[in-house]
């Protein structure tokens, strides 16, 4: 145990005593009779501390001393720990906080520090992300090796050095670590380049869906049906089928509606009102369609009889004028 303060001595004023001289590398702290404490900031003559009435005197030592120590410290998630030498400097930098505090074990007190804030930097250290040993030692000498430390009891901390080291056990559990990190981390590569792979056959996938569906579109000229034949082509019979019978249907009603209109013989356009001249212009259409593509015939199948007659003259009437 090593105290900074080296020496107490009781003042009096009577009889005069001589004047408390500090030797190299010490300063003097008095107190007065107040209990005030006082650093000497130069030699006090034998008149100064008479007059300013100081009952107590205290020696401190300020040279600089170097101190060891070893220890155990916990790495992240105390998976492992590190045997640590540990070597520093301490030196007294506010003697009149030192003797306020009554430091009497300045290496202690430094220990004590420096163990806690080790162990608070360590247990970020995780084993998994490479060398744990030289992780810790970078960090600790990021954080208090590099700069000076100052305690609150007037002590300074300076020129920091920690070893660390695993023993052959603790070795052995930070490995099996390492290499359960990179087992798992090639898993995770392994599956990301699966799922990326199978990311790409989908989307050609539905790349090659929609161009199908395209395709068959331009053919039967509706959507419903060419996706019906994307997922399936061997339905195209069924659907040309389907197509040829819906057209059909469509061609029936068109000559059922005409033919209510041209059952009475021969229609003029004056008796027709603007509506039923463009079904019948449609009709005429149709049934060119109908008769070059069914059935080749320039007549209406099924329909006998004389075909319509229009005409753009109006009507005459039973006198034979034109009304």
């Amino acid at each position: 145990m090593t105290s900074p303060i080296t020496r107490r001595q009781e003042l009096s004023r009577l009889p005069l005593q001589r004047r408390p001289v500090a030797d190299p590398g010490t300063t003097l702290v008095f107190i007065t009779r107040r209990g005030e404490l006082v650093g000497a900031e130069h030699a006090f003559t034998t008149g100064e501390v008479w007059w300013r009435g100081y009952r107590t005197v205290y020696t401190v030592d300020t040279r600089p001393h170097g101190e060891s120590f070893t220890c155990r410290l916990p790495a992240k998630g105390d998976a492992l720990y590190f045997d640590a030498t540990v070597t520093y400097d301490w030196l007294v930098q506010d003697a009149t906080t030192v003797v306020h505090d009554q430091v009497t074990d300045a290496a202690g007190s430094c220990r004590e520090y420096l163990i806690k804030e080790m162990r608070r930097i360590c247990r970020r250290v995780d084993p998994i992300n490479g060398d744990p040993v030289e992780q810790a030692e970078r960090l600790i000498d990021i954080e208090l090796g590099q700069t000076g430390i100052r305690l609150a009891n007037g002590l300074s901390i300076g020129s920091l050095h920690a070893a660390l080291n695993l023993d052959p056990d603790q070795a052995g559990i930070a490995k099996d670590l390492l290499i359960g990190t990179l087992v798992h981390q090639r898993e995770e590569m392994t599956a990301r380049s699966n799922s990326g792979v199978e990311d790409i056959r989908q989307s050609g996938d539905l790349r090659r869906k929609r161009e199908r569906i395209e395709f068959y579109e331009e053919l039967v000229g509706n959507k419903m049906l060419a996706n019906v034949l994307a997922e399936d082509p061997g339905k195209a019979t069924e659907i040309v089928q389907l197509t040829f019978s819906m057209e059909q249907q469509k061609r029936d009603k068109a000559i059922q509606a005409m033919q209510v209109i041209i059952d009475g013989g021969h229609l003029q356009i004056g008796d027709l009102d603007p509506a039923i001249t463009a079904v019948v212009s449609q009709f005429t259409s149709l049934v060119s369609q109908i008769n070059s593509t069914v059935t080749g015939e320039p007549q209406i199948a099924g329909i006998g009889g004389p075909q319509p007659q229009v005409t753009d003259a109006p009507a005459a009437n039973e006198t034979g004028t034109v009304p």
